[in-house]
Formats: structure tokens, C-alpha cells, sequence
């Protein structure tokens, strides 16, 4: 994931910083400014936000939670008119 979207981890070696995701992914998006962003492998923090100062709607959509069984088992997102009309999890 980009940087402070979604990318909180709560393992013991991130005291300092719990963000793990990237930041030069997050600087690409916010140049490039796509309407979505999809992204995984984030157990403990999966869901939907916008990312400042951006049109991008991110998603984690990671399946398995923190102890790697099921949360989920599929997004679905409804485009329409080049605009994101609903999210269902």
C-alpha cells in the first residue's frame, strides 16, 4: 500500500513507525491521481479511504485478518460513469 493509507501493522517491530506502506507508491498516485487505487497484503488494516489531497479511492482488501484465517472473501465495486457508485464487502 502507499504510505499512511491502510498500512498500519501491530507487530512489535514497528514500535517507532506502524506504517509500512510505501512512500514513493504514495507520491506515483497522488501524480498520477487515479480515480482507484486496490491493494492487499495488509491483514490489520483492510477497508476504504480516500487519500488526501487526491481523487483516489484506496482499498485494502486483504481476505485473511491478522491470524491468517477468512475475514472475506471478495470485494465488489460498481463503477459507473467513470465515477465509484457503491463498495460491497
Amino acid at each position: 500500500p502507499p504510505y499512511g493509507v491502510l498500512d498500519l501493522v501491530k507487530t512489535p517491530r514497528q514500535k517507532e513507525d506502524p506504517h509500512v506502506g510505501d512512500i514513493y507508491l504514495l507520491n506515483r498516485i497522488k501524480e498520477i491521481n487515479p480515480m482507484l487505487h486496490c491493494f492487499g497484503h495488509i491483514h490489520e488494516d483492510y477497508g476504504v479511504e480516500q487519500i488526501s489531497d487526491t481523487r483516489t479511492t484506496a482499498i485494502n482488501a486483504a481476505s485473511l485478518n491478522d491470524k491468517y484465517t477468512y475475514r472475506k472473501s471478495f470485494v465488489e465495486i460498481q463503477i459507473h460513469d467513470k465515477k465509484i457508485k457503491e463498495i460491497k464487502w
